[in-house]
Formats: structure tokens, sequence, C-alpha cells
């Protein structure tokens, strides 16, 4: 079977800890021309090794763990000019071994990891929550693989894009630009690996542009 949502607004009025907008597991799905906002969990999140889901055109703001995530050996392919942000963690999260997260051209991230996470026994198994260091990343990955389009805009938060443990950010496209984080506008940590394409320094990150964390 296969979820397809069109011109959907998403919104739960009173959020309840740990629960996506949008939960695909195990199966299909794409979203165009949507927002889901001020949902308690992820508000899209992708989960098992035989869920693919598309976004295309879609804002996911304003939740409590991260805009758009994947885990568990998914596929996520987030179209043109999607955005996150305002979330409690990352706006872009690809968690574990398999999992593989591709962003289009045009993508934002701004502003994430600045409101309290609420987490409790209802959440999501694998979410950014379980990955303390997702939390204000614009996109975070953990043991995964994350392929970045063109003119990807990072805005605020702790680090631009983070990869961490075996993690592999793959050629962060031209024309991109990150700013204004509190640590490090690129950053692998504890056996990640960036690599960069041709793109535009990070400006005004407190850690510099980008930075290799080597384990002691």
């Amino acid at each position: 079977s296969k979820l397809v949502a069109a011109g959907c607004k998403i919104q739960m009025a009173a959020p309840t800890a740990g629960c996506a907008g949008v939960l695909v597991s195990s199966n299909q799905a794409s979203m165009i021309q949507s927002q889901v906002t001020g949902c308690g969990g992820d508000g899209v999140h992708v989960t098992g090794w035989r869920s693919r889901m598309n976004v295309h055109d879609c804002t996911s703001n304003n939740n409590g763990n991260s805009g758009f995530a994947v885990s568990q050996q998914g596929k996520l392919s987030v179209g043109h000019g999607c955005e996150a942000s305002g979330n409690g963690l990352a706006g872009f999260a690809c968690l574990g071994a398999g999992s593989h997260l591709v962003l289009g051209h045009g993508c934002t991230a701004a502003d994430n990891g600045a409101i309290r996470v609420n987490t409790s026994a209802l959440e999501q198994p694998g979410s950014a929550a379980d990955y303390p260091m997702a939390r204000g990343c614009g996109i975070y990955a953990h043991e995964s693989h994350v392929t970045i389009g063109e003119q990807l805009t990072v805005h605020g938060g702790q680090y631009g894009v983070l990869a961490c443990g075996v993690g592999f950010l793959i050629q962060v496209g031209k024309d991109s630009c990150v700013s204004s984080c509190v640590k490090d506008g690129f950053s692998a940590q504890a056996g990640g690996l960036a690599r960069l394409g041709a793109m535009r320094p990070a400006r005004a990150c407190a850690g510099g542009h980008c930075h290799a964390h080597v384990p002691a």
C-alpha cells in the first residue's frame, strides 16, 4: 500500500510527547505541498527497511523532536524547497546504519534545538531523542548516509551539519550556506565523515567552518 498526501495541514492541538505527525513504517508514502507543525515528536518520521517516502515543497516546523527523520534502514527523499525550522532537536535527521536521507535543491533548516524536548514512554523508537548530539543540528547523521543537493541553507542552532559515528555526509552541493551556529558550521565526530563540495564558507559560526573531532 502507499499513502499519498497533497495540500495537507497536519497540526496537533494538544501534542502528545514522542508522537510523530506523519509516521511511515514498513510502507511507502509521498507528501506534496503540505505543512506539519506542533507535533510532540518528529514532524515526519520514516522507519524500517521497507519504508520509502518522497516529500516535495513541504514544511515541518516547531515540532518536539526533528522536522524530518529517517531511521532503521528507511529512505527519505526530501525534494526542492522543503523547510525544517524551530524544531526541538534537529531539522533533518538520519539515524542508524542503512538509513538514507536525500535532500534536494534549496532545502532550509533554521533555528532548531531551541525549544524544550518533552520525552515519554510513548516516544517513537529510533527517534532523534535517542541521540543527544542531534540537538540543535540543522542536519544530523548517525552511522548513516546523507546526500545534500545544491543551495542548502542552514541558520542558527548548535551545528549546521554534523556527522556522528560512522556517518557520511556526501558532497554538500555548491552555493550552500551555513550561518550563525553556536559551534561548527560542519563537523565530523566519533568516526563520522563530511565531504564538502564547492560551497560558501560558514559565516558567524563560533567553532569555524569545518572541524573534525578525533576521539581520545
